[in-house]
């Protein structure tokens, strides 16, 4: 089972229907993350078995849309 990190623009990232990232901003980012296999769901970004160098790809495509990384478990990237 692979561990699941996301960019969520919510409180936690199963309630990122409540705050879904537009698709305006989806558009923004999306270039960025072209190297990652990111899929949109739910008004979020998620990455699939993430590592180290792809968090950060991820951490800076969050920042451009005043968004937030997070792993499954909660815990908060930056």
């Amino acid at each position: 089972m692979s561990y699941d990190v996301h960019i969520i623009k919510s409180e936690h990232w199963f309630m990122s229907n409540e705050r879904p990232i537009t698709e305006i901003e989806f558009t923004q980012v999306i270039k960025h993350l072209k190297d990652l296999p990111v899929f949109y769901q739910d008004g979020r970004l998620t990455l699939c078995g993430a590592n180290k160098p792809a968090i950060e790809v991820l951490i800076a495509a969050a920042n451009k849309i005043g968004a937030k990384v997070q792993g499954d478990e909660g815990e908060y990237y930056d």
